[in-house]
């Protein structure tokens, strides 16, 4: 009868083990899809699109959108080359586990070449907060992107300001 009862107790708690297994596993891909950085992000001003994208092993971001007037000449950077897809922001790949991911890195100034280290973050509604600081976080200033849902923005970089404030108005709806 011990016997009987022990295999009978195994059996059950093997149950209980597969059943909690299939659970676990089941969330998993839920836990692996949760958003990151990647993807097109609007400015804190709206003057610009960041898409940020898998290089290697690490994350960049490039310039690929700008609000600019008909008449204006697109910006070049402190080198004189065009600001239009130019790398700004580089960060590892993987993000640095804690109470909220965050990815370490460096953004650039594309206006004076000026590199400050940078923490790219993502607060509860989905919005991307960029940390630039000179030595310690404390030491810096943070922005909030929203993702920019207004498809591919042109080659030439140019968009309208309601490119902009449209696409982050859109985000900022379906995520409140």
């Amino acid at each position: 009868m011990f016997r009987n009862t022990l295999a009978a107790t195994v059996q059950w708690l093997c149950c209980i083990l597969v059943a909690l297994l299939c659970i676990d596993l089941g969330s998993a891909p839920a836990r692996a899809a949760q958003p990151g950085p990647v993807g097109a992000w609007v400015t804190a001003g709206n003057g610009a699109v960041i898409e940020i994208y898998q290089c290697g092993n690490s994350l960049c971001g490039a310039i690929s959108g700008m609000v600019l007037a008909p008449a204006d000449k697109t910006p070049v950077d402190w080198q004189g080359q065009s600001q239009c897809g130019l790398v700004i922001v580089r960060t590892a790949a993987d993000p640095v586990q804690g109470n909220k991911p965050a990815w370490f890195g460096s953004i650039t100034n594309p206006r004076n070449g000026s590199v400050y280290h940078a923490r790219l973050t993502l607060d509860a509604d989905g919005n991307l907060l960029l940390r630039g600081y000179v030595g310690l976080p404390v030491f810096g200033a943070t922005q909030t992107w929203t993702r920019y849902e207004g498809g591919n923005p042109p080659a030439d970089c140019r968009l309208s300001t309601t490119a902009t404030q449209t696409a982050a108005s859109g985000a900022a709806a379906s995520n409140g």
